[in-house]
């Protein structure tokens, strides 16, 4: 098996923000959705779709127009057949995020290498929700100008801070080397293999138990150094004069968000919104 190297671009970004993939070309529509997301880092919020030549890749809907092919039906190298072949990608149809997903080369398959995988990036990807390319060029000018009446206002809504040049290709491949068990494994299986029983779901009345699981998850993590987020932020913590106890118990906050999260609204756990909290500590609040 050949390996197609892809460059995703933003498109009309100003200066360029994109991110070079290496991706088996067996890969599905549906399942490029998500290496997108996960290597731009988009949040998956809203609805998606590709556009090659005359016909449409999206996930079937009342409401759009037209008809598409389901994501899950089509295959990568069936549309991009050779190096220069190009296919559009929109994500959040409000916003417009238009991207160009080109097929650069077709490389041989290194066995000592696992896929997809990110080998090169440029820039952060703009927030969710900002207004599109147009709205990211405005909130950047904003946040450049500490006099402008909107700065405080804008850094507040962005978190606290943001930083347009930002990509880290160990966070991107981190993302990436957990699609499978995004996309496809049992979450309640993998939580049950750290004794997250049943009854836990009424956490009222079981919140001594629960924190002594989700501590038992952050040991876990810290052993096997998984995700490295998660030890360096220990790290961090304990610099910061946190007790050995209160650095657990503020990275089990983070740990918390994510399976109330699974267990109310039945989603997979998000390991970049995870790593995402784990870096504002110890201001997160929950």
């Amino acid at each position: 098996m050949n390996i197609f190297q892809i460059k995703i671009s933003l498109d009309n970004a100003r200066p360029s923000i994109y991110r070079t993939i290496l991706v088996k070309p067996n890969t599905s529509f549906y399942e490029l959705h998500h290496i997108i997301q996960f290597a731009m880092g988009w949040e998956n919020y809203h609805m998606y779709q590709f556009e090659s030549g005359s016909f449409y890749i999206a996930e079937p809907d009342e409401y759009m127009e037209g008809e598409s092919i389901d994501p899950n039906d089509i295959l990568l190298h069936e549309v991009l057949k050779k190096p220069g072949d190009k296919v559009k990608y929109e994500y959040d149809f409000g916003d417009g995020w238009r991207h160009t997903i080109k097929l650069e080369k077709i490389i041989p398959l290194q066995l000592n290498k696992s896929y997809p995988t990110c080998i090169r990036g440029k820039r952060s990807c703009p927030p969710e929700d900002c207004g599109g390319i147009w709205g990211y060029e405005n909130l950047k000018e904003i946040i450049n100008n500490v006099k402008h009446p909107e700065h405080s206002e804008m850094l507040e809504w962005l978190g606290g801070e943001f930083d347009p040049e930002y990509f880290n290709i160990n966070e991107v491949n981190l993302f990436l080397n957990d699609l499978d068990f995004y996309l496809y494994d049992d979450f309640d299986d993998d939580f049950e293999n750290k004794s997250i029983d049943d009854e836990l779901v009424d956490l009222e009345d079981s919140t001594k138990e629960f924190q002594k699981q989700l501590l038992q998850i952050v040991n876990e993590q810290l052993d096997r150094n998984e995700p490295p987020e998660t030890a360096v932020t220990f790290k961090r913590l304990l610099n910061a004069d946190f007790s050995h106890m209160d650095a657990k118990m503020l990275i089990a906050q983070c740990v918390s968000y994510e399976v109330m999260r699974v267990l109310t609204e039945d989603k997979p756990f998000n390991l970049k919104r995870f790593i995402t909290n784990l870096n504002k500590l110890p201001n997160t609040n929950f």
